[in-house]
């Protein structure tokens, strides 16, 4: 029996899933490995693209001229963005963000590119960042081996690989961490939860590290 044709674009539903359990393996697994391939270069491109959208807007002030869900203007841009991207509003400043410090690097190239990459080339220095080498790399590297890469063999831009973290909290911790990460996303410019994170540590840390230390000094006058 012929492999039926199917279009490019198309979505993988449950009811094309079905229809593919009736095919030969080989010709069913074909369709998933294209279909994978394509969603991840669309990603890449997308990312691109939300970045080239969000440094018009803003550079230009659109923001100003549309409406919000609410019915009233936006006061600024970050309340139009977290209006109109409520879930991935953090994808959104992170693309500005690399739009911006990467401008250098052809839309074009930039959109080969995974975003990990991407953010990571956001905090090297210009020069090294528009060396073919590195956006060679940048093409070709999953972004865990692109950091590997980087930290090994530039070390003076302090580059470091991920340490994985798994958190678990209840889902009343987690409205108070997600609500904290939206808020050092606007006021502290953080690109990504990760980054985020980080910022809400440390703030906590500036603030409260003469308060410790009294706290360690009394314990060990104690003991």
């Amino acid at each position: 029996m012929a492999t039926p044709q199917r279009r490019k674009n198309e979505y993988i539903t449950e009811e094309l899933i079905t229809l593919y359990r009736t095919w030969e393996p080989g010709a069913a697994a074909m369709v998933y490995d294209l279909r994978l391939r394509m969603i991840e270069s669309d990603h890449k491109q997308r990312f691109t693209e939300l970045g080239l959208i969000m440094v018009e807007c803003v550079t230009r002030e659109f923001w100003k001229l549309v409406t919000l869900s609410t019915g009233k203007k936006p006061e600024t841009w970050t309340q139009w963005v977290l209006d109109a991207m409520p879930v991935a509003s953090s994808t959104a400043f992170a693309a500005m963000d690399v739009a911006q410090k990467l401008k250098h690097i052809p839309a074009e190239e930039r959109a080969q590119m995974p975003r990990g990459n991407l953010e990571v080339m956001a905090v090297m220095s210009t020069n090294l960042t528009g060396s073919a080498t590195l956006k060679k790399a940048a093409k070709e590297l999953k972004p865990e081996k692109f950091r590997e890469m980087v930290e090994q063999r530039h070390p003076e831009q302090h580059i470091e690989a991920h340490k994985p973290m798994r958190l678990k909290p209840e889902r009343s911790g987690r409205k108070v961490i997600d609500e904290a990460i939206r808020m050092a996303q606007v006021l502290e410019g953080a690109t990504t939860r990760e980054d985020a994170m980080e910022k809400i540590c440390q703030l906590y840390i500036d603030d409260n590290r003469g308060r410790f230390r009294k706290y360690e000094n009394q314990r060990a006058t104690v003991q």
